[in-house]
């Protein structure tokens, strides 16, 4: 059996809202629709100078010399699923790729991978929220011009059971042009948690927890079902010890800070302290039903 040590770009991807997909489709039509889709990622991989490992029931995993052609192959692949028509408005709402990079050695061993950059791939799966891609700080240091400017640090998160903790961060590709960061002041108070609420339910963000999202997608943490609501409207995380407010959408996210000024969002990011309410797509009043309201702790 050959056996080689070589230095790879491990890429997986798995396609988030099957099982909304097998709801409003026959399998047989679902099925159809995953395969056509798989080879059209397949086939992304192979023009980005990459190779196609092994697929599964919910995505793939493929292999790149180069770190930045496995990020743009990831950002291209994103695209694919997204400009994809739509049966109805259900279906290819609720899909999304969730992608995970890692970089180093690897054991190349009857044309099948593994090592601990595989491992690690799999392992950020939890971390993946759909139609984002996360790379590991080992990527981000392989990456090169541009790319290394196309990305944001997301949090020193658990990478596994074992207690283990990674430097995470996101490859934005050309959306961190219109994004520019809101300034806080210097004095904020340290938090350790962020409770937000929203009707009844509340959702606190924290370490353990450090990623909420905000959208008319049912696979968000919070849906708001609303006109001026975009499908991934908004997120909410912890990056450094600060909970930062990032808006993806539309019509912005107006947001109010204790006694300050309500201020509109539109593909910016703010840190969030003390109490406030925020407001998906329109300024609204505290009383407003899609009013969510947050503090810091």
């Amino acid at each position: 059996m050959q056996q080689a040590a070589v230095n790879l770009s491990v890429l997986v991807a798995d396609i988030a809202g099957q099982r909304a997909l097998a709801r409003h489709l026959t399998p047989q039509k679902a099925q159809v629709i995953l395969l056509d889709l798989f080879k059209d990622l397949s086939g992304v991989a192979r023009i980005n100078n990459g190779e196609l490992q092994k697929s599964f029931d919910v995505g793939l995993m493929c292999a790149f010399i180069s770190a930045n052609d496995a990020v743009v192959a990831a950002a291209t692949m994103h695209q694919i699923i997204e400009a994809r028509a739509p049966i109805s408005r259900e279906n290819f709402d609720v899909l999304g790729l969730r992608i995970r990079i890692d970089t180093g050695t690897v054991i190349l061993k009857d044309n099948q991978l593994f090592g601990d950059v595989v491992r690690s791939a799999i392992l950020m799966k939890t971390l993946a929220l759909p139609h984002q891609t996360l790379i590991s700080e080992t990527t981000l240091n392989y990456l090169t011009g541009i790319h290394q400017c196309q990305t944001r640090f997301v949090g020193r998160l658990p990478a596994n059971g074992n207690g283990l903790k990674l430097n995470i961060f996101e490859y934005l590709g050309d959306k961190v042009e219109d994004t520019l960061a809101v300034e806080y002041p210097n004095d904020t108070p340290p938090a350790h948690a962020l409770d937000v609420t929203y009707g009844p339910r509340i959702l606190t963000v924290d370490e353990g927890d450090p990623v909420i999202t905000i959208g008319r997608l049912m696979t968000n943490s919070l849906v708001l079902n609303y006109p001026r609501v975009s499908r991934r409207h908004a997120r909410i995380e912890v990056r450094q010890g600060k909970f930062i407010l990032v808006d993806d959408s539309v019509n912005g996210t107006f947001v109010k800070i204790g006694e300050l000024e309500m201020v509109c969002l539109k593909k910016d990011e703010m840190q969030l302290y003390g109490k406030g309410m925020i407001c998906p797509g329109r300024e609204a009043a505290s009383s407003s039903p899609g009013a969510i309201y947050f503090a810091a702790r």
